[in-house]
């Protein structure tokens, strides 16, 4: 994908892409009630196949940006290709100190995000004492969020900077989060659910194209794998611990503490990208990606 779409048209293709998913998140359940009202389940299934069928035709026809002619040898997966992988991804995170803690202060936000919302029906039966029906609202209340955000942001993001993208949405989610741990009444975890899920696609845009930026392409695949598997191994001990602990302590404790550390990594990385430093990584590129690995 970052080959096919022109560096100076990264953000705001990221901001429609983001308009696109949260709107399927919203629009795909009601296109399956309808088929539920009009036909059956099965006839709901079968056309969600018949969705995936149509996409992968789609993909099959995407043109082969590879340049490189590959060996037979070179597709058999062995422990020496990992070994290798892993080498190659730990020098460039050597090379690029910046580019990797801020790397890692976003994706843990995202994690402690993901772990917090592992108790949010216990936190809002048990703290907020709402109701089935009221949750469903809180809920429907975030989902407006997501997409009055990723509307917003596809309209203004070509008059915002990359590091306003990223460290202010991601402040701005983590605060949502501490709105929502620190009151007890639907109107305030209304206001925080709307906030966080405003503000989602403003971190997401900017991460991706910051990302895009400044991560050689033929390096993109190992560092997401590679560090993919690390942070998936972090979200599950996250939410493990956020689990027992809550049964433990309380639950609220728990989401209050998750959210505080969650405003702590988004604060630091938000003074990570205001550093005067540091702002060659956050230009608006117009011909080649920044590449830490040519820029001595």
């Amino acid at each position: 994908m970052t080959q096919l779409i022109p560096p100076n048209h990264r953000k705001r293709f990221n901001s429609l892409h983001h308009l696109m998913t949260s709107g399927a998140f919203l629009l795909g359940p009601g296109i399956a009630g309808l088929l539920f009202i009009v036909g059956s389940p099965i006839i709901a299934i079968y056309m969600n196949a018949l969705s995936f069928l149509i996409s992968a035709i789609i993909l099959f026809f995407l043109p082969n940006l590879e340049t490189t002619q590959m060996n037979a040898d070179d597709h058999s997966l062995s422990f020496k290709i990992l070994l290798a992988d892993w080498k190659e991804v730990l020098k460039y995170t050597r090379q690029a100190k910046y580019m990797m803690c801020v790397y890692f202060l976003f994706n843990s936000c995202i994690v402690l995000a993901t772990a917090i919302d592992s108790q949010e029906v216990v936190f809002t039966r048990q703290v907020l004492h709402l109701s089935e029906s009221s949750y469903g609202v809180l809920v429907s209340i975030a989902g407006a969020g997501v997409v009055v955000g990723s509307l917003m942001n596809s309209i203004i993001v070509k008059w915002l900077q990359t590091r306003f993208l990223i460290g202010v949405g991601t402040t701005f989610i983590a605060i949502g989060y501490l709105i929502y741990a620190f009151f007890t009444t639907f109107f305030m975890a209304a206001v925080g659910f709307f906030l966080l899920a405003f503000f989602l696609s403003f971190a997401n845009t900017g991460f991706l194209t910051f990302y895009q930026n400044n991560i050689p392409v033929d390096m993109m695949g190992r560092v997401s794998s590679v560090f993919g598997m690390f942070l998936a191994i972090l979200q599950i001990a996250a939410t493990l611990a956020i689990g027992f602990t809550g049964d433990l302590l309380s639950v609220r404790m728990v989401v209050v503490f998750g959210s505080v550390a969650m405003f702590i990594l988004a604060f630091i990385l938000f003074w990570m990208t205001l550093l005067p430093s540091k702002g060659k990584y956050y230009r608006d590129i117009q011909e080649q990606p920044f590449n830490v690995m040519n820029s001595g």
